[in-house]
């Protein structure tokens, strides 16, 4: 078992969007499994969008190795 525990991070589901904006804002975390609508006006937690940190949840999917690249 791990030490460390999984966060939104470690899953295959989490998508990053660092997709170069006017405002040059910091990534936005997505989760694609909750839907296909991703919208940077939404809060974390709201929607598809979430926080990198935090814990997993039933959705869960490690990433493999070649995701991890």
């Amino acid at each position: 078992m791990e030490s460390k525990s999984l966060c939104c991070i470690d899953c295959r589901w989490c998508w990053k969007d660092d997709r170069a904006t006017d405002y040059r804002r910091p990534p936005f975390f997505f989760c694609r499994k909750k839907g296909s609508f991703y919208s940077r006006n939404y809060r974390i937690g709201e929607g598809t969008r979430i926080s990198p940190t935090q814990p997993v949840c039933e959705k869960f999917s490690p990433r493999t190795k070649e995701e991890e690249s």
